[in-house]
């Protein structure tokens, strides 16, 4: 019934606004009738917009209808939260939803789960972090018990940096003050602490950048001296960033530059260092913080070939992250260099990715003759890697990237460009795809079976059952049983009962065209599949599948045979147990 009322309730306000804003326009609308005054009227009228009141009062309904459907959403999320019959996939997603609504009706939700001893581990893991994100400072205190408390302890540090109260600061403090605590404890209590930005943290956090401190621990710290601000961690900082491990010295260099500290210049001292991996730290420091500058130092470095070989694929890298469309052309030059090291030409394709997608795409595809097949590889897996979510700058590839598939004499490139063409040509791939079902090499076979199981169409029927009279192996043949089903046409029928009724088939293969058959519909598959079911000396998981589908398709003449199965106490419980949930679902379906 609160539902309900509260529906009413909001109706009722709504109905209010109605009719302040029809009150308003009646006024307005008198005022005009009234006044015999014409150059008043002619002002009054052109004052009054009624368009503009219009737009005013659809605006309001619109956020209103918005708040009404969030607030649906949120008690549906508690609902699938608290059903603990529901998957933990589910669960979890539920937990994130309304974790990120902040909508406090979850608190309650949260605090009754993460009590509850009989929810499992992961479950009040959710429950308490989320209630970090819904709770407010009254809610600090029961966080605090949890530090100590498996399996919520972790939960716990995480939900005190959302929830921000300082209270929380001592005892997080002290987490990250003792070393015998476990590093998840301190790391998670350290990502708090930033969080929180209390300087009184500073100190306990600039312990944590001392040398024999784990490198994510000091990293993770120097992010929050970062996130704090106080001038007190400018010197320990600046001394993190000629350590070994890129996370620390990275995070040290954006905490600096946070504090306002010009970092660049330490960096680029440190780019001359006898220490290698200095070198590439402080080159991956200066690509993230963008540092443009810097970009004469390090294309040089990327066209020395006198480099060390990891210091220039490091540069090269930067390159890519910083974006100048000046660097293209260096760039190419290199990868199209045959004296050059394969291992730098092969870090070449991604960066140029990374700087201008569209003018890579048409500089890729005329390098794809380049005969190394590492190189060609590399170029294949930068379109895969590509940022662009709608993938339109890929689309110009998609042609010779079919005719890779089909021709090149590497098999591994083959593979490759199997993979790439699904990612980036979607149901266009399908023709390549079902032609590459009759390569010589297994791999190549895998990928394009495995991809067409989402692609496959009408137009798949026939090329599907052809590749199912050639192949051999389990793992494919189960794909390309898969795909004929997911291409839901009738001629693919007598193929899927072919291969359940053989029992010198893979059981794999059979129970998948047993189960596509049901979700398929099609009652011309009923008795094949009753036959099955009714053979006692058949296996026991084919069987259990079959009466699952015969659930699935609804038919009646399946009745009375899964009646028989369903009360049969001599047969599998499993097998009685889908024959009798198939049975209800046939006849709830016939009395409707």
């Amino acid at each position: 019934m609160k539902p309900r009322a509260e529906g009413l309730g909001t109706k009722a306000h709504n109905l209010i606004i109605i009719g302040f804003l029809l009150l308003i326009l009646v006024s307005e609308c008198s005022a005009y009738q009234e006044n015999d005054n014409a150059k008043y009227t002619t002002s009054m009228v052109s004052n009054f917009n009624l368009s503009s009141t219009i737009d005013a009062f659809r605006t309001y309904i619109n956020v209103e209808n918005k708040s009404n459907q969030e607030q649906d959403n949120v008690s549906q999320w508690i609902e699938i939260f608290e059903d603990k019959n529901k998957n933990e996939s589910e669960r979890s997603r539920a937990a994130y939803k309304l974790g990120e609504s902040g909508d406090s009706r979850a608190v309650k939700t949260f605090i009754k789960i993460m009590e509850d001893t009989g929810e499992s581990a992961q479950i009040r893991e959710y429950a308490i972090e989320n209630l970090g994100k819904v709770g407010s400072k009254k809610h600090t205190n029961i966080l605090i018990q949890k530090l100590d408390e498996d399996p919520l302890r972790a939960g716990a540090a995480v939900a005190l940096g959302n929830l921000g109260d300082k209270k929380a600061v001592k005892p997080l403090m002290d987490i990250v003050a003792n070393e015998s605590q476990p590093e998840y404890m301190r790391e998670h209590s350290i990502e708090s602490l930033g969080k929180i930005g209390d300087e009184r943290a500073v100190e306990v956090l600039i312990e944590c950048l001392k040398d024999d401190t784990p490198y994510y621990i000091k990293g993770q710290a120097a992010w929050a001296l970062g996130e704090i601000g106080d001038k007190r961690a400018i010197g320990p900082l600046t001394e993190l960033l000629n350590n070994e491990h890129e996370f620390a010295v990275t995070s040290s260099a954006e905490a600096l530059d946070k504090l306002g500290v010009t970092v660049e210049d330490i960096l680029l001292e440190n780019i001359q260092s006898s220490n290698t991996a200095v070198r590439i730290n402080s080159i991956y420091a200066l690509r993230a913080l963008d540092e443009q500058s810097a970009y004469d130092i390090i294309l040089e470095i990327a066209e020395d070939k006198t480099e060390d070989e990891d210091v220039r694929r490091a540069a090269i890298s930067a390159l890519g992250k910083l974006g100048d469309e000046n660097t293209i052309a260096p760039l190419v030059e290199i990868l199209e260099n045959e004296n050059e090291k394969r291992t730098i030409r092969t870090r070449i394709p991604r960066a140029l990715m990374n700087i201008d997608e569209k003018k890579a795409v048409q500089i890729l595809i005329k390098e794809l003759e380049i005969e190394d097949v590492e190189i060609r590889l590399s170029i294949l897996s930068a379109f895969r890697g590509s940022n662009n979510e709608n993938k339109e700058n890929l689309s110009a590839a998609i042609g010779l990237v079919k005719y890779v598939l089909l021709n090149d004499e590497k098999w591994a490139v083959r593979k490759e460009a199997a993979q790439i063409l699904a990612d980036i040509a979607g149901d266009d791939a399908s023709n390549a795809l079902l032609l590459a079902l009759n390569d010589e090499e297994h791999d190549v076979r895998y990928i394009a079976a495995m991809n067409l199981v989402n692609i496959a169409d009408e137009n798949s029927t026939e090329p599907l059952v052809n590749a199912l009279n050639n192949e051999t192996n389990n793992d494919i043949r189960q794909y390309i049983t898969r795909a004929l089903v997911h291409t839901n046409d009738s001629r693919a029928i007598p193929a899927l009962i072919q291969l359940m009724q053989d029992k010198e088939e893979y059981l794999n293969v059979r129970i998948k065209a047993a189960t596509g058959l049901g979700t398929m519909g099609n009652k011309t598959a009923t008795k094949p599949l009753m036959e099955i079911l009714d053979n006692r000396e058949d296996s026991p998981d084919i069987r259990n599948a079959v009466a699952f589908s015969l659930g699935q398709i609804g038919d009646p003449a399946a009745i009375k045979l899964l009646t028989e199965i369903a009360n049969d106490k001599e047969d599998y419980p499993a097998i009685r147990l889908s024959a009798k949930q198939s049975l209800e679902k046939i006849q709830e379906a016939e009395a409707s």
